[in-house]
């Protein structure tokens, strides 16, 4: 009997891998099934859909039709889909139960598992679909000459067919010397991910795995390197220099084999070849061709983790879109590459870019949307209180003892100001700088982790780990590629957030002096490696200094103590001296103060009514960010008077 149980054991993984070839067999199967019923769909959406919002007097409503009447007419590089539209166009088809209804689920669930098939399948039909050229549409120079080009393609194919006719039909005309769709119709299509909620295909970067290769990705990322913006060969063209026969050769990967060889009976007949040469530019086609590197939004790292990076893609009009520090939604396909490195084959994985939006301001900013005005109900609840402001204070670092004025400080720079733009281009920055220096053991750490764990967007670093250019920007070289590549540091990628470093005093001296300019101006200039560009820095800045000696000494300036720059000391708006003083009665207070976090895991039950949720905190910085962003309120007589007086009692 063990045998026997030892026999059907030994079958099991037999049995099993028959099965699963059984299930791929079956699916690959009737998915071939599917793909004429989906060819017949893609032309039947692009034709049909309809939405209100889209008006035009040749199409009506017809959203997709008029994309492909601005795409004949060059005026848009790119076929945009939108999956929203997808599921709405389905969900009709089953309500009538139409002859697509059976193929809905199926004609979903392709385009969201393998992108790059139903990215081909629509691009066949909408470019059998291409209205004629609207004349007069636009008499730009440079959608003219595209225009003029393809139209030329098309009579030299035609002409090039008639001319074989006429030799009688003995040429046989091969792949290599038909002239690209591409050429013809040059335009793409990409997916855009626009359903909400649990239908979307919305992942953390964590979760990007292998799991997703092949299939429709979307995910929030903070750029971190961009490259330059270079031209890539899409399609090269040869011109026989002995039959004038032309050869068209379409590029797939980075590197490729020129042809050598012409196919034309000519050539073969002779035995000769004049492609020599190489291609013809100027009959070629080039695509404009960026990576950017992207890492993990920082409230999406876990606690002790390294954010994940990835590479992407990004071709045509999505080039320029990312900067460092800037955070980005990537809508994408997940596909491995192959390199061949010191003769070993890498596999490198990347998203080719369908669609980037840019987060402007770094929060939402759409006023109409869910979240939006969930947040600004919560803020206006709080604002009823009207001892809010101290409640606010009262809630950052409430393990924290005392310091209410500190507190106070970081509240108002966590809420920022409003940078003004003069008529003269001059710029007033609205983000405050603020400085606590003095004796250790007094939570200047805790206070610094405890408004990056706050602001929705925020930097954490230690001065002594921190160079210049890993808190400003640096140029780095590619080992594979010898490429010059532009990444942001530390305050870049605080951008209309925070940056919070800790031993601000341990920092060297040259690295401490990179960032005046980004306090004083809130931009990075960079001039290294061929590259010269400014990248926007608008973060404010919380630092945290110990004494130079120890202690405080309280004979000695501030200067002298902390051994930073007076030029650096004069960027920070607020500075803090907190002192670790010995005082009986203060230091009864604290006791009693550690002694009741301890025993009830955080602050007093008793005083949980006097503080502020942390979802309400959040959700004020937001809004405070969009208020920022779109417009300054400004002062009154009032506050105007009473900022007057506090400068003329200081003099």
């Amino acid at each position: 009997m063990a045998a026997v149980a030892g026999g059907g054991g030994a079958r099991g993984p037999a049995n099993q891998l028959r099965e699963d070839l059984r299930a791929h067999l079956t699916l690959a199967r009737n998915f071939a099934v599917e793909v004429p019923h989906h060819k017949m769909m893609c032309k039947a959406f692009l034709d049909s859909f309809e939405d209100v919002r889209i008006h035009c007097n040749k199409y009506r409503n017809k959203k997709y039709m008029r994309m492909l009447q601005d795409v004949a007419n060059h005026q848009r590089e790119a076929l945009v889909i939108e999956t929203q539209d997808i599921d709405e166009w389905c969900g009709r088809q089953v309500l009538r139960g139409d002859v697509f209804a059976a193929h809905c689920g199926s004609f979903i669930g392709g385009i969201s598992h393998n992108v790059r098939l139903y990215q081909r399948m629509f691009y066949d039909v909408a470019k059998d679909m291409l209205p004629e050229h609207d004349h007069g549409a636009s008499e730009d120079s440079r959608v003219l000459r595209k225009f003029a080009l393809s139209k030329q393609m098309k009579e030299d194919e035609k002409r090039e067919r008639d001319r074989i006719e006429k030799a009688g039909g003995t040429e046989v005309r091969t792949k290599d010397n038909m002239i690209p769709d591409k050429l013809k119709y040059p335009f793409d299509v990409r997916f855009r991910e626009t359903r909400v909620g649990a239908n979307a295909i919305q992942l953390p970067l964590r979760m990007v795995k292998s799991a997703a290769i092949g299939k429709l990705v979307r995910f929030d990322a903070t750029v971190s390197r961009v490259s330059p913006v270079k031209p890539k060969m899409e399609i090269a063209t040869y011109v026989c220099t002995l039959c004038q026969c032309r050869t068209f050769q379409e590029i797939e990967s980075d590197e490729f084999m020129p042809v050598l060889n012409c196919p034309s009976t000519y050539c073969k007949d002779n035995k000769e070849s004049g492609l020599g040469e190489g291609p013809s530019l100027p009959q070629s086609k080039f695509v404009k061709y960026q990576e950017l590197k992207v890492q993990e939004l920082t409230s999406e790292v876990p606690v002790g983790s390294i954010p994940r990076c990835l590479n992407i893609l990004v071709e045509g009009d999505l080039t320029r879109i990312g900067a460092p520090g800037e955070s980005v939604t990537v809508t994408g396909c997940y596909i491995p590459h192959v390199q061949n490195v010191a003769g070993k084959q890498v596999t490198t994985m990347f998203v080719h870019a369908h669609d980037i939006v840019q987060h402007k301001k770094g929060y939402n900013e759409d006023e109409n949307s869910y979240e939006y005005k969930t947040l600004l109900n919560h803020v206006k609840q709080a604002g009823k209180d009207p001892h809010i402001y101290e409640k606010l204070a009262q809630s950052i670092g409430p393990q924290i003892f005392g310091m209410e004025d500190v507190k106070k400080a970081l509240l108002l720079l966590l809420v920022g100001g409003v940078t003004k733009k003069l008529a003269d281009g001059m710029k007033v920055r609205g983000d405050l700088h603020v400085l606590l220096m003095g004796d250790p053991g007094v939570a200047k750490s805790q206070l610094l982790k405890q408004a990056s764990q706050i602001a929705p967007r925020a930097v954490y670093t230690s001065g002594k780990g921190t160079s210049g250019v890993g808190l400003t920007a640096a140029v780095t070289r590619d080992q594979q590629t010898s490429e010059v590549h532009l990444e942001g540091g530390a305050l870049v990628l605080a951008d209309r957030g925070i940056c919070c470093i800790d031993e601000f005093d341990k920092m060297e001296e040259a690295d401490r002096t990179a960032i005046h300019e980004v306090m004083e101006q809130q931009t990075v200039s960079i001039a290294k490696a061929g590259i010269t560009t400014t990248l926007n820095a608008r973060t404010s800045v919380l630092a945290a200094a110990n004494p130079q000696y120890g202690r405080y000494d309280i004979s000695r300036s501030p200067v002298e103590n902390m051994n930073l720059p007076a030029a650096l000391l004069s960027r920070f708006d607020l500075k803090f001296l907190l002192l670790d003083n010995v005082e009986k009665e203060n230091d009864i207070k604290l006791s009693k103060f550690v002694l009741e976090t301890h025993r009830y895991g955080g602050c007093d039950p008793k005083d949980k009514k006097h503080k502020v949720r942390r979802e309400v905190f959040t959700s004020l910085f937001e809004i405070c960010e969009v208020i920022r962003a779109l417009g300054a309120t400004q002062l009154g007589r009032e506050d105007r008077a009473t900022i007057c007086g506090h400068a003329k009692s200081r003099t």
